[in-house]
């Protein structure tokens, strides 16, 4: 067999993904692998007729979320980082230079000098990820089983790249002894970056969180106040503490292009829809764009459900600021609020590219998947964290 290579179409809002994910093993798909994965025929009934067929029926699958609220770019060939320039923010008016209607002779208009200029630098990551399967379970298998383990490869990549983004942009949970990472830049007393809220009257002190401290109307309407003021907080000693306004953060709007977005658990979903105020609210409008998981819109917040959201249990760990952790001591999700298109960028160093080729010294096909891909925040003020219990 010729040597083939397929470039699987990537398109963010298509979601167009294969079966169930799993870790690609180092070891060949073999005939007994498959013939013994769904049950034996009993030696009874091996003279009656059997009849097979011939497409696998679908498991779930997990959806992309969070490729639909950042930039996409594309590097181009033979380059190996990409460079996104911004405005940090908007130069404040209090630190502008005097004004003056005339001036005399040897005095001069007073000169700005302008420091909002920024970048954020992406560098694409390769990843690989391969199947080989003996050329006698391709023989004796009902199923096109390169198109099966095909499917798969291309699942591997969609779910993977939704991932590294969310990662990059929010962060982890994860369980007693382990490191979550971190994600955006945490809002500090002299830096602006995300802020994290929680529910009911919580803190970011250990185990704080309490069954009841559930996703509510009012915790969407605080995390739409905070990314419209200018005014951050951040955690201090357990104390909600206003940043000083020399750091001011940027007054985001949602606009119908580039919308506030909720991404939500299951399990938050199923608290917020028992809130009256929220289904009451959560209608469209028949020229409302539908983003994909949307479950409704509350004022002009888009809300989002995903299982993508991080979640732990008794004695789980995240990160409320670089180098402190906050844990649980019950079952507890993260939510977050974006400025979709503002917050983070992905960029493809490489488009997946799906090889498929005979190995002949070990009578067996193999396939390959490669791509090259780098997700990060470009305004780390864009996002609001939130933890809320799931009951």
């Amino acid at each position: 067999m010729d040597n083939l290579e397929y470039t699987l179409p990537y398109e963010a809002k298509a979601n167009n993904v294969g079966n169930r994910v799993f870790e690609l093993a180092g070891t060949a798909v073999t005939a007994s692998t498959i013939q013994t994965s769904g049950g034996a025929i009993s030696s009874g009934y091996k003279l009656q007729p059997i009849q097979w067929i011939r497409k696998a029926i679908d498991s779930a699958k997990e959806r992309m979320r969070f490729q639909q609220i950042i930039a996409q770019h594309t590097l181009p060939a033979g380059h190996k980082d990409l460079i996104i320039p911004k405005r940090k923010n908007y130069f404040a008016d209090g630190s502008w230079g005097t004004s003056a209607a005339e001036y005399a002779t040897g005095t001069e208009i007073t000169f700005t000098e302008i420091t909002t200029q920024g970048a954020v630098q992406f560098t694409p990551v390769k990843y690989n990820y391969g199947v080989q399967l003996t050329n006698e379970s391709v023989r004796t298998n009902v199923l096109n089983a390169v198109q099966f383990c095909r499917e798969e490869l291309a699942y591997k990549y969609e779910n993977s790249i939704d991932t590294i983004t969310r990662d990059a942009l929010i962060g982890t949970i994860t369980g007693s002894g382990g490191t979550p990472t971190a994600g955006a830049t945490e809002m500090a007393a002299a830096a602006v970056g995300s802020q994290t809220i929680f529910g009911g009257d919580a803190t970011d002190a250990a185990d704080s969180l309490d069954d009841g401290d559930t996703l509510t109307p009012e915790m969407i309407k605080k995390a739409r106040r905070l990314l419209q003021s200018t005014t951050g907080y951040y955690w201090n000693s357990n104390a909600w503490t206003a940043v000083s306004s020399t750091y001011p953060t940027n007054p985001w709007v949602s606009e119908p292009n580039e919308p506030f977005v909720l991404m939500i658990a299951p399990e938050q979903e199923e608290s917020l829809l028992n809130e009256s105020q929220f289904t009451s609210a959560a209608e469209y409008g028949s020229q409302k764009v539908i983003l994909s998981g949307e479950i409704g819109q509350y004022l002009d917040v888009k809300v989002v459900s995903t299982t993508k959201m991080p979640g732990g249990a008794d004695n789980s760990l995240c990160y409320v600021t670089a180098s402190a952790s906050v844990d649980f001591d019950t079952n507890a999700h993260m939510a977050a609020m974006f400025k979709s298109q503002k917050v983070g960028a992905g960029v493809f160093g490489q488009s997946a590219q799906f090889k498929v080729f005979d190995w002949p010294s070990e009578d067996a096909v193999r396939m390959t998947l490669g791509y090259a891909y780098a997700a990060d925040n470009v305004f780390d003020d864009a996002q609001i964290r939130m933890f809320v219990t799931d009951v």
